[in-house]
């Protein structure tokens, strides 16, 4: 029995499309989930910034009596014993203030965290002083130092979370 070729043509055009619509879905649950789901945003990482402005050279950078000043070319401890405790040179020091960047926090979690300070000790704010080459007038810079990290207001006003270690940016006391 022989089938017009009208008819084979007929099937051949079922066949294709149901292959086609095969394909589409099993293709279906990429695209919705390309298309028609919301995407999935990643956590933001926080925004990191600097205490320093670089391109401003330094003169002199103190705080607890302990600091870095540059004389005839070189970095030097303000306290002449700190070389002797550290084994670490004023420039090593230096560099590491310099490269120092921390997590922006706003002012009502910066009273949250001075408020739920274990005790008044550590909620005494101290003040970094800074001396730009060229002004007459230092810039004071205030920062707190609690059990885990270090907050930090930078020269454009912003608070900022820092974590170092002991002895990280300052020679460890005696």
């Amino acid at each position: 029995m022989r089938v017009s070729p009208n008819k084979r043509r007929r099937w051949n055009n079922y066949l294709i499309l149901i292959v086609i619509a095969a394909m589409a879905l099993f293709n279906a649950p990429t695209w919705i989930k390309a298309y028609l789901m919301p995407q999935e945003t990643q956590p933001s990482t926080p925004e990191l910034t600097r205490l320093f402005t670089p391109d401003e050279p330094l003169r002199q950078l103190e705080t607890r009596g302990k600091g870095f000043i540059y004389l005839n070319g070189t970095w030097r401890f303000i306290d002449s014993h700190a070389t002797e405790q550290s084994g670490i040179t004023a420039a090593t020091y230096l560099e590491r203030w310099l490269a120092l960047t921390g997590t922006v926090i706003d002012s009502s979690m910066v009273e949250k965290i001075i408020m739920s300070a274990e005790d008044a000790s550590q909620s005494q704010s101290e003040h970094l002083t800074i001396w730009y080459q060229g002004d007459s007038e230092p810039q004071r810079l205030t920062y707190y130092v609690l059990p885990r990290f270090w907050l930090m207001k930078n020269a454009q006003g912003q608070w900022m979370a820092v974590t170092v270690p002991d002895g990280y940016l300052l020679p460890a006391t005696p």
